[in-house]
């Protein structure tokens, strides 16, 4: 990618910072995991954004900083989660999910599942509880699905032509 996929710009922004703006506009808190760049991660960041850190990052997958940032701020209620490398969520989206009620998912037009995810205490305490075969997925399989008339939601990157993609979609929504 030539850099740390939450640094890439989006409309003038780190996307990293795009992405937590996008839940405190909607007056949600966030929780950043860091492992890899974290300083440079952390010039981007609201002052509101609480960090968790993954000392481990090289040794861990995703599953696990999620668990991570779970055990660390023991939510009691529904919890959004959003990984860095996908677009950031529209106050739609958000307002789709949270009146689905938890669990629950985005699909685009398509019908393909995208992010974020809404997920409720059940699978909270599972994901802190232990390490699951296929992680979140396998837990939100029977989750509410949300039609979003956004193809965005469901699309990530990998690669400087993923991002590609994401832009030119972005460029036209």
């Amino acid at each position: 990618m030539g850099q740390p996929k939450g640094l890439l710009d989006w409309r003038d922004t780190p996307l990293l910072r795009a992405q937590i703006l996008a839940f405190e506009r909607q007056q949600i808190p966030v929780v950043v995991v860091l492992g890899a760049h974290e300083e440079a991660y952390r010039a981007v960041l609201t002052s509101n954004s609480k960090v968790v850190v993954n000392q481990r990052w090289r040794q861990t997958h995703l599953s696990d900083s999620l668990r991570l940032a779970l055990r660390t701020i023991s939510p009691r209620r529904p919890t959004w989660v959003m990984p860095v490398d996908t677009p950031p969520v529209t106050p739609q989206c958000l307002d789709l999910l949270w009146q689905a009620g938890p669990p629950a998912v985005p699909v685009d037009p398509l019908g393909k599942r995208g992010h974020p995810a809404l997920i409720d205490i059940n699978i909270i305490n599972h994901l802190c509880a232990s390490e699951i075969p296929g992680g979140l997925r396998t837990l939100l399989g029977n989750a509410n699905t949300v039609a979003i008339d956004n193809q965005l939601v469901s699309m990530n990157f990998n690669t400087p032509l993923d991002w590609q993609l994401v832009a030119d979609r972005e460029a036209r929504s």
